[in-house]
């Protein structure tokens, strides 16, 4: 044998599933000039004939001890070993974080999505529809708003200690603002007549538990949002309130039975906001009017800004604590914004209502003066 006749292998010693790898032979002295054959031996027990053995799309299977045998005419061999490790790639799994259920899932818009993956030490998420963040955690939430997507796609692949990634996982999550609809069967003008109203919200929210409430009196929170009540019309009228809780996520609707047996429009409550729609199917991007006034607390110029796809009359008033009229404003139907002097006003508490269309709408924006 040559002086100093020795093999090494040069090579990975962990693999994740499916890569492909190499085995290098390193022989002394270099083959040049000697006439080296060489045999690997795989953990399965296939004979490889060539210097350098190469693995393509690693299965589980492959792990082991895999022998490299070098011999030199007449009579000299040397042999060596390495155990290379094929680990398995994780599997991910994406969850809603509350629910733990993915397709019958209906999300309530403005709402923030959480969901959860497991599998893997690392994360990697997409998310489509549109696609803007990716990040590390095996948590994700995702702040939701009016102009959402209906179907939101989720993609994560889990990563272990080793690298090793998982296939990418799809989940979807569809988004939907709430249906809210009220009637009464019967809208003659006899006081006595027993008449039953009908309040509903019709969009299958899962999880979700919705609380109904006017003048004393309440029903909820319900799993379902159908309630009925039976009586005069005077026992009937008032300001009702809808309360829609999902996980934790709250939406708060109004709307006021009259005693003439008619509705004022549903109306959104939000943070400094009134979303209205005349329209029972109520939150239609097209039809969405939105009222906004800041800043607040006010000291001299009070911004009021709002969103009018329909285009209608806008008026805007203005009372004190003791429904005094300071301010009674036409704006218009093109105007989105409208500065207000309020420098004048003492310090206190005053009320920003709206009409659209004639129509006096019952809820205010509160707005504190310094």
């Amino acid at each position: 044998c040559p002086l100093n006749f020795s093999v090494d292998i040069c090579g990975p010693s962990v693999v994740c599933q499916g890569e492909s790898f190499t085995l290098t032979s390193n022989v002394f002295p270099r083959p040049q000039g000697y006439p080296y054959t060489y045999s690997w031996t795989t953990p399965l027990g296939t004979v490889i004939t060539t210097p350098n053995l190469t693995i393509n799309g690693a299965a589980l299977t492959a792990s082991g001890w895999y022998t490299l045998t070098v011999s030199l005419p007449p009579n000299c061999t040397y042999t060596t070993q390495v155990y290379v490790i094929v680990r398995p790639r994780p599997i991910a799994t994406i969850s809603n974080a509350v629910t733990g259920t993915v397709d019958n899932y209906i999300h309530m818009r403005t709402c923030d999505i959480q969901l959860t993956a497991t599998g893997g030490v690392y994360y990697n998420w997409t998310v489509t529809s549109p696609p803007i963040l990716t990040n590390h955690s095996n948590q994700l939430t995702l702040p939701t708003t009016l102009t959402s997507p209906t179907l939101i796609n989720f993609r994560v692949v889990a990563i272990d200690s080793f690298g090793c990634a998982s296939q990418q996982v799809l989940h979807r999550v569809r988004t939907a603002n709430p249906v809210v609809s009220r009637s009464i069967n019967n809208t003659s003008t006899n006081p006595n007549i027993i008449r039953t109203l009908t309040m509903n919200q019709t969009t299958q929210f899962a999880n979700a538990t919705y609380t109904w409430s006017t003048n004393g009196w309440s029903a909820g929170p319900l799993t379902a949002a159908l309630k009925q009540r039976t009586g005069t019309i005077a026992q009937l009228a008032g300001i009702y309130t809808l309360v829609i809780n999902q996980n934790g996520c709250e939406r708060t609707f109004q709307f006021e039975l009259l005693n003439n047996a008619t509705f004022t429009p549903i109306i959104e409550i939000g943070t400094n906001k009134i979303y209205i729609n005349e329209e029972i199917e109520m939150l239609n991007s097209e039809d969405e009017f939105e009222l906004k006034a800041f800043p607040n607390p006010v000291s001299d110029i009070l911004t009021v800004s709002f969103k009018n796809p329909s285009m209608d009359d806008i008026g805007l008033t203005i009372t004190d604590i003791n429904g005094r009229i300071l301010m009674d404003k036409n704006i218009g139907n093109e105007e989105l914004t409208t500065l207000i002097d309020v420098s004048s006003f003492a310090t206190g508490m005053y009320f920003v209502q709206c009409t659209r269309n004639s129509v006096v709408y019952p809820e205010k924006l509160k707005i504190i003066k310094k």
